[in-house]
């Protein structure tokens, strides 16, 4: 199986502690939601991951969800945090 290909577009206070809008990942097969969100806060620490809003293609991910929510090929999540939390 070949990588998984993760755009992450971030938005508000992830967008200013990432420093870009747009975030590329290259993740192994088999890789969650749970993967990408690690990778994520590895490129800017002091995101709470679990404090995280996250939709994957459009639908919403809830925390419970996101160790077994699989990525394939090429997928887009969105991430933000919540109105009021920095």
């Amino acid at each position: 199986m070949s990588e998984i290909r993760v755009t992450v577009r971030c938005y508000g206070v992830v967008r200013e502690r990432v420093g870009e809008r747009t975030v590329s990942l290259t993740l192994p097969p088999g890789a969650t939601v749970s993967d990408a969100l690690v990778a994520l806060a590895e490129r800017a620490p002091g995101i709470e991951r679990e404090e995280l809003l996250v939709m994957c293609e459009g639908s919403h991910v809830l925390v419970e969800d996101r160790e077994t929510t699989e990525l394939a090929g090429e997928t887009t999540l969105s991430v933000s945090n919540p109105v009021g939390r920095e």
